[in-house]
């Protein structure tokens, strides 16, 4: 079965112009859903453990520390740069 070519909408059609906002919606949802996900990542992986020992409720015995800790700095700035690349889908 083969694809027929698809007619691009007609200017001011409201069907289409309804579409194009909601497609903007999602991908705003998704690089929302990304960036929030990259910001529970520096808390959970750099904020928290950091702040456990300014106030003295643990020590830092392992020396892959620093190294869990650029673990999760890279995880969240990847998720953080995606969530950008996902915004260049918008539609103008």
């Amino acid at each position: 079965m083969t694809d027929l070519p698809q007619l691009p909408p007609r200017p001011g059609d409201p069907e289409a112009e309804r579409q194009k906002l909601i497609d903007n919606e999602r991908v705003k949802l998704l690089a929302l859903a990304l960036n929030n996900a990259a910001v529970a990542a520096l808390a959970t992986g750099v904020l928290g453990p950091t702040a456990s020992f300014l106030y003295g409720v643990t020590r830092i015995e392992s020396p892959y520390s620093f190294a869990f800790g650029l673990f999760w700095i890279a995880g969240a700035v990847s998720m953080h740069a995606v969530a950008q690349i996902v915004l260049k889908d918008l539609v103008p």
